[in-house]
């Protein structure tokens, strides 16, 4: 129960114990999916880990009015590692000069950054994620996405922004040592909770669920200092959740969870519903969108019906178009 004491927050051995030297954290979705990244960033580095952190070139409107995909060689100030991959600084912006959200970030923590292109489909990314992960001597890289909407079988009506998900997913399910992390559950308003459940009822059963945890305040900082500088609804959202519900009630709400407690009968479990995107999604938050959900990205990727078909396209345009035929909107079609 909720109201069950513990002196210590939840202690994954996935998690807590690691003992890998290098880290890559990736911002799995468009736009400002990075920002989820923080504060396990912060919990890594904090713990001596090596951290570099990575977002997509994929960036809204609100970043860039020539939304959408971009390839590498469409930055400036960027130091191109391959056509999948570039090294963010402070300076780097897009031939226009727009600049995106990982160059601000560069400036706030101490992690150097990359950004990643996916406007050549899964196997080109595929391979430049490969290649940047070998040479640069990375020995896991975990996934993050805000709002949980990666984690959808791939068909449901409230999908918006499949594309950007389904790449980076088909590449953490490729590459060895990889985790699936989920932060902000609900925040974007793509995955209604009640769906969530169902899904993760079916993940944990074929095994895929690794655990859920809180992390402390203090990890949050660097993401409370700049969000409103973010043009991110999403995060904004987790962060007004998180300030919501006390450190010890979310760390008991974990505890809870990986003792295999279901989620729908949680003593706390309450949904406040927001508007987001001029109303056109609402997003539904709760003590979940707080916590940290990792994952198999093999066993998730499975389950999804991206995988049947996304591999065998070589542009996201192509897979765009199949996207569509198969009833989905896309963040292309979105404006995204």
């Amino acid at each position: 129960m909720l109201n069950e004491a513990v002196s210590q927050p939840v202690r994954l051995p996935e998690i807590s114990q690691l003992t890998h030297k290098k880290i890559l954290l990736i911002g799995i979705g468009g736009g400002g999916d990075i920002l989820g990244c923080l504060p396990l960033a912060n919990y890594l580095q904090e713990r001596k880990n090596n951290v570099i952190m990575a977002g997509l070139s994929w960036k809204r409107k609100d970043y860039d009015p020539q939304a959408g995909p971009r390839r590498i060689d469409e930055f400036k100030n960027i130091r191109k590692y391959n056509s999948a991959v570039g090294w963010v600084n402070e300076k780097t912006r897009t031939i226009k000069g727009y600049k995106h959200i990982e160059a601000d970030l560069i400036k706030l923590v101490e992690a150097p950054i990359i950004t990643i292109s996916i406007n050549a489909g899964f196997r080109k990314t595929f391979q430049g994620v490969k290649q940047f992960v070998k040479k640069e001597k990375i020995d896991l890289v975990i996934g993050i996405d805000v709002g949980g909407d990666v984690l959808l079988k791939g068909d449901e009506s409230t999908v918006r922004s499949p594309i950007c998900d389904a790449i980076i997913l088909a590449v953490l399910a490729h590459l060895p040592d990889t985790y699936l992390g989920v932060i902000g559950l609900g925040a974007d308003g793509e995955l209604p909770l009640s769906d969530f459940i169902k899904r993760f009822e079916l993940i944990k059963k074929e095994q895929g669920f690794i655990g859920c945890r809180n992390f402390s305040n203090r990890w949050w900082i660097n993401l409370k200092n700049i969000i409103d500088q973010a043009k991110t609804e999403s995060s904004r959202a987790l962060v007004s959740e998180i300030i919501k519900h006390p450190e010890k009630e979310r760390e008991l709400t974990a505890l809870t969870i990986n003792r295999n407690k279901a989620i729908n009968q949680l003593d706390n479990f309450k949904i406040t519903k927001i508007d987001l995107r001029s109303k056109t999604r609402i997003g539904e938050l709760s003590i979940l969108t707080c916590l940290f959900f990792f994952f198999k990205p093999k066993v998730v990727y499975r389950l999804n019906l991206y995988s049947w078909y996304i591999e065998r396209f070589a542009s996201v345009w192509s897979l765009r178009k199949e996207m569509n035929r198969r009833g989905l909107t896309t963040e292309i079609d979105e404006g995204n």
